[in-house]
């Protein structure tokens, strides 16, 4: 229940920042990252650039435009977590 509590939790958060920066691009979120993307990243859980760009739908570019987001998002809200 906790993993799905927390999974739900992070992939919210994922959406809104998703939402925020298709937003400020004029895009729709799914060219910014699509759902199962975000699941994706979810499960792998990465720490640094390297693993986030060994996520499938994380080429060079999602890397150089959302890595740096995505990687701090992450840490804050596992550092909430622990």
């Amino acid at each position: 229940l906790f993993f799905l509590l927390s999974y739900a939790c992070a992939n919210k958060i994922l959406k809104e920042w998703r939402a925020g920066e298709a937003q400020i691009l004029g895009y729709p979120p799914y060219i910014v990252a699509s759902n199962q993307l975000l699941v994706d990243i979810i499960k792998a859980n990465p720490t640094n650039v390297e693993e986030l760009s060994q996520i499938r739908g994380m080429g060079k570019r999602k890397v150089r435009d959302y890595g740096e987001d995505l990687l701090l998002i992450l840490e804050n809200f596992y550092d909430m977590k622990s």
